[in-house]
């Protein structure tokens, strides 16, 4: 299952096309946007409430202090969700642990 930050006529990024066809297949492929909204970075966000909702558990090893990751993090805390951490090594100055 894949959730998109746009519409379904743009796949972001790019590259990810070439596994539409294997998604719809085995899955499918979910957006809240109008087909020919272009993705904005202010929709990942609100597109992952809904990876959230969907999901029994996520598991996080480094998040960017300020990424995706931490705000998927309040989304399952709304959700009520399980979330399952591991502290991976520090391998980036810009990457941080996890924490619960």
């Amino acid at each position: 299952m894949a959730v998109l930050a746009g519409g379904f006529n743009w796949i972001y990024p790019n590259s990810h096309q070439k596994y539409v066809n294997e998604i719809i297949e085995t899955g499918g492929i979910l957006s809240e946007y109008p087909l020919r909204q272009k993705p904005d970075a202010r929709f990942f966000p609100l597109r992952n409430r809904i990876i959230a909702g969907m999901s029994d558990a996520t598991l996080v090893v480094e998040a960017a202090e300020k990424g995706g990751a931490l705000i998927q993090r309040i989304m399952q805390i709304i959700t009520i969700e399980r979330y399952l951490r591991f502290q991976g090594i520090l391998i980036n100055y810009f990457l941080r642990a996890v924490i619960c």
